[in-house]
């Protein structure tokens, strides 16, 4: 972010992130109840292709901040380049993502302990938590 002319705000998007996936962890597991373990698996793992994916916003900005604005004829250039879009956007998929980290965290716990059996289970734990 610092790169492409946002100074910190990754460091305020990381803190958003955090800050969401404290206060959705409260609700996370009442959410895998009623909406079921694979729809969990799936809404974690777009939460992080949405954050992910606008990461590319910035970089893309970047590339036309430094040309002549009145040449940018087309209204989706325009509104893609604004830097108070991107902001927001960018909060938002922060919000998004911590809210689906919750979910996917939530979920890979739960597919775990389905996976095993009490002989077992430490050693999935364990396995998943070495590589995590």
């Amino acid at each position: 972010m610092r790169d492409n002319g946002f100074g910190s705000f990754g460091y305020y998007l990381l803190g958003i992130v955090y800050l969401c996936i404290s206060l959705s962890s409260i609700v996370g597991p009442a959410v895998l109840k009623q909406i079921g373990l694979k729809r969990c698996l799936i809404l974690g793992g777009y939460g992080h292709f949405i954050f992910i994916l606008l990461q590319v916003l910035p970089a893309w900005r970047d590339e036309y901040v430094d040309h002549d604005a009145d040449k940018r004829q087309n209204l989706l250039e325009k509104v893609l380049t604004n830097e108070t879009f991107n902001v927001v956007i960018m909060i938002i998929g922060a919000i998004l993502n911590g809210f689906g980290a919750t979910m996917l965290w939530v979920a890979q716990g739960e597919y775990i302990s389905k996976c095993s059996n009490e002989e077992s289970k430490g050693f999935f734990f364990g396995y998943f938590w070495s590589i995590h």
